[in-house]
């Protein structure tokens, strides 16, 4: 079993509770799931703060692990929040491009610039 702090750390820069997420592969559903449920307590305990989850240390991602996005963004979208990816890899872009998540998802390229324009929103 994956402890929730092997998963992903929390920091907050300016206006946004930023999510480093750890794992290289996000892949196996036991893994997938337990970050989903540390997320969501995330979301429901973020009271309309944005968060930006960080993906630089990403560099593969299951269908599950792009469900649970789907579904984070569906959470955010009802509660009036804000999602924001970050740090991508180009292989990580061309899939969410392929998929047409790229419409769905605030993507940016670093956390900073997330964090930036999450600053100007404010």
């Amino acid at each position: 079993m994956v402890a929730r702090d092997e998963l992903y750390a929390t920091t907050t820069i300016g206006p946004a509770l930023v999510v480093v997420l750890k794992p290289k592969h996000l892949l196996d559903i036991v893994s997938v799931e337990r970050m989903g449920a540390g997320l969501k307590e995330l979301i429901d305990r973020s009271q309309g703060m944005p968060v930006v989850l960080d993906f630089s240390r990403v560099s593969h991602l299951s269908s599950a692990a792009l469900g649970l996005l789907i579904s984070l963004q569906r959470r955010f979208a009802r509660q009036d929040g804000r999602l924001v990816l970050a740090g991508l890899s180009s292989d990580l872009q061309e899939i969410f491009r392929i998929t047409k998540l790229d419409r769905l998802f605030d993507i940016r390229k670093t956390v900073r610039d997330a964090v930036a324009a999450l600053d100007k929103e404010s």
